[in-house]
Order: C-alpha cells, then structure tokens, then sequence
C-alpha cells in the first residue's frame, strides 16, 4: 500500500462492495470489524500475545537517536511516540498520526487508533481526502454522531490554508491525519499482518491462535466445575410413572406429569448449572438395588491436548518469525550464547522493513514540529545480551571506533586510556 506523502493517499478506484456510502467510507472487512478480529485473536492466544510483544519490543528497539526528552507534542516524548507507533505497525501492520498545526504552520503530532480509522471513499481517480475516525467501527455501540473526519495529511501551505477556511476558522480546524500501511495482497486498501493468513484467516497463524484459545477454554472449564466426571446413573423405577400426590407442586398451581419430570427438575435446580456437566441416566423396574454412580465411559484426551498445545505453539512461532527462546517458550536442550545472539539477529532482520517503515515517518514530521529535529533518525536496535563485534569487523575498525563501541556496549571505563589519534 504506497502512501503519498507529500499528496493524497493514491488508491485504485474501490469496489462497490467495499463502499459504505451511507458513511463515506471504505469497509474494513465484515461487518467493518477486521481490526477487531485481529486484535482479538491475538488477545486470546497466550503464544501469539507473546510473540507480538516480542516483536514490539524488537520494533521499538532501544529507542531512537533523538535526545530522550525531546518531545513530539506536548507532554509527549518521541520515545513515548515511538512505543504507541511500533505497537500499531506490529498489530495491524499501519499507523495513523494526528498532525495539528500553528497558525506559523508548525506541527505537533500523536498516535490515532489505527484499528479506528477508515479511509474515505476514493474519487474516480483513486485520490482518498478524508480518514473517518470512530472508535466504534465494527462494534454494536456504534453511532454515526461519534464520528470525526480529518483532512488526509499534506504539509503544504497552501493546502492547509485552504483546510482551515474550509472549517471556517482556525479553532474548528480539526487537523490531518498521516495514515500509512504495509500493503496487503489481499486487500489494496487495508493491511493484513503476515501471520494471518488469507482474508479469511485460513492457512496462517490465526486458526492456531484460536485452537490454542479453546484448549484453554476446555481447562477452563473442567477447573469451574471442579475436575467434575461425566456420569451414569442408574436408578429403579419407571420415570413415567404418575407422580405422587405428596410431591411438591410446580409453579402456577401445575402437578408434575410423571417421576422423569420430577426427576430432571429436581436435578436441574439442585445440580446442574452453567458450568455443570452432563449425566446419562438410566431407568429400571428391577428391585432390589440401589442407584449407583460410575464413571461414564471415555477415552483419555490428555495426551491429545498436549500434543495440540505443542503443534499449535510451534506454528505460531513460525507465522510470527519469532524464535522460541526470545517468546519466553521453552525449547529443549542446553542453549549457548551463539544460539541466542543467532536469534537476536533473525529478529533484527525480521524487523528491518517495520523500523525502516517507521523512520520515514519520524524523518518526515519531526523537522515540521514546533520545536523540530532536523537530524536524520534512526531507530537503534535492542538485545537482551551483550553482543559482540565480527572479528572481521573488528579488524578493519579504527581505534577511535573501538573505543566508542566498548564504551557504549561495556562497562569498562576508559577514562584513563590515551585517546587514539585517527579519526
């Protein structure tokens, strides 16, 4: 999905089954509510929780190259700025930026929900000018009056000046909105993360994200009702038998019909519950014997589960890229550091194309701030261990180069050590 940034967002002209006129959008999915379903598979899978964490945290790396207390907007750092942004590219592979301006023409900018914006209907030529804002797209509690609608973004004067007479004065300028996503092959208009699958979440990551949430659902359930057997129950009698006249009445004066009858209510009210499990009962005239309770006939499905546990865990690890070890899931053997710096590796490549995404946001909008950063940004990569340098890297490095590298990644002081002489 290629954004204009200097223009408008530049699409093909949209299906009309994609076209909600009656809003002047572009639905995202079914119902409008694709963002949500992503969002949710991802809330209910304890492995795919992990791994998106995991690659947010490698996303935001270890910061960016811009003083720490360097703010973006006010009260908000571009640290701050950074950590909203990595975990909106990472869930829903786009971002959505507020941009506000002085009547100078300087910016301040904050994170939107990108999970609630939609774009505007194209023209003929495929241009979109609106991004539609409600934070209940694709929810029962939606309302057309929550909805906002920004200018897409364009740091042009003139244009911005033209915004502003547009909403008939400066104060009623609501600003624009930079919106960028990875494209998706699927979909030209809305994004799809990778691990997905296709439109309809079959052959990727989400069907295993939800087979994981159902084995926790089925222990879920068997610890509400107490480890709880299903049982078989035989009892002596014939459950169509009248009902005797002692036994209590129903409700608005009604008799029970037969014993079943009683049975079940009795059963239903004193036994049973939402959470309760399920009991055959068998009846009999046979005299003589008591009701007994055994165990009702099933095969063991322990191993089962663990064995869908493990399938399911590894095969979200490879839909998201992300090496057990750094997804906190436990691998077998005996790791040693080279495994480990391997995988921190794999991971800085996996997200390369995300932080390169990222940094041409940052170098677009932070030399327009109020108080702007005309340094070129980067974000810097994190370890959870020391990394060393390739020894052939290190061989063609300067001494000035190894005395910044040593004291930025050790702790060894060199405050005493004469300083080199090339630069």
């Amino acid at each position: 999905m290629k954004l204009q940034i200097f223009n408008l967002i530049k699409k093909q002209p949209a299906p009309e089954g994609q076209k909600d006129t009656s809003k002047g959008i572009l639905s995202w999915g079914i119902n409008n509510s694709k963002p949500k379903q992503i969002i949710d598979t991802i809330n209910g899978s304890i492995t795919g929780g992990a791994c998106i964490n995991t690659l947010r945290r490698y996303v935001y790396g270890s910061g960016l190259t811009v003083e720490p207390d360097f703010e973006v907007s006010k009260d908000l750092t571009a640290f701050a700025f950074h950590r909203q942004l990595s975990s909106q590219i990472v869930k829903l592979r786009g971002v959505a930026v507020l941009v506000k301006y002085t009547v100078e023409g300087k910016a301040s900018i904050t994170k939107i929900p990108f999970e609630s914006c939609r774009l505007g209907i194209p023209d003929e030529q495929g241009d979109i000018f609106k991004i539609h804002y409600n934070p209940y797209f694709g929810l029962p509690d939606y309302r057309d009056e929550h909805t906002v609608i920004y200018d897409t973004y364009n740091p042009d004067p003139a244009v911005i000046k033209e915004q502003i007479t547009e909403a008939k004065g400066f104060k009623k300028y609501k600003g624009q909105v930079m919106w960028k996503a990875v494209n998706s092959e699927f979909n030209e208009f809305y994004p799809l993360p990778e691990w997905f699958g296709n439109n309809k979440g079959k052959g990727g990551g989400k069907k295993w994200m939800e087979i994981e949430q159902l084995v926790g659902d089925f222990h879920e359930h068997n610890i509400e009702k107490g480890f709880l057997e299903n049982v078989l129950m035989k009892l002596i009698g014939d459950p169509d038998d009248a009902i005797p006249e002692h036994v209590e009445k129903k409700a608005k004066n009604e008799k029970y019909t037969t014993v079943g009858d009683a049975f079940e209510e009795m059963m239903n009210n004193k036994f049973s519950g939402a959470t309760g499990d399920k009991m055959l009962v068998l009846w009999s005239k046979v005299t003589g014997e008591f009701p007994e309770l055994e165990a009702f006939p099933a095969e063991t499905h322990h191993d089962l589960f663990l064995a869908l546990q493990k399938l399911s865990t590894e095969n979200i690890l490879i839909a998201t890229q992300v090496p057990p070890v750094l997804a906190g899931v436990k691998v077998s053997g005996t790791l040693s550091k080279d495994d480990i710096v391997n995988a921190v590796k794999l991971m800085w490549g996996n997200v390369e194309d995300e932080q390169q995404f990222l940094e041409e946001i940052y170098n677009e909008l932070f030399p327009r701030l109020i108080k702007p950063w005309n340094e070129k940004v980067f974000i810097t990569n994190y370890s959870p261990i020391a990394m060393g340098v390739d020894p052939l890297i290190w061989d063609v490095m300067t001494d000035k180069e190894k005395r910044e590298w040593v004291t930025e990644n050790t702790d060894i002081e060199l405050d005493g050590l004469q300083e080199p002489a090339d630069n």
